[in-house]
């Protein structure tokens, strides 16, 4: 039981991880690219 719990609680912090970091890091990455292309 333990061991599923933890890998469960796993998945449901990678999955939020990717739901606000990654989108935050999309979001940084294009406003950079494009404050370059307007150079």
């Amino acid at each position: 039981m333990g061991i599923t719990i933890g890998k469960d609680i796993g998945k449901l912090e990678s999955m939020n991880l990717l739901k606000t970091e990654f989108p935050n890091f999309l979001k940084e990455v294009l406003y950079k690219n494009s404050k370059d292309y307007r150079k």
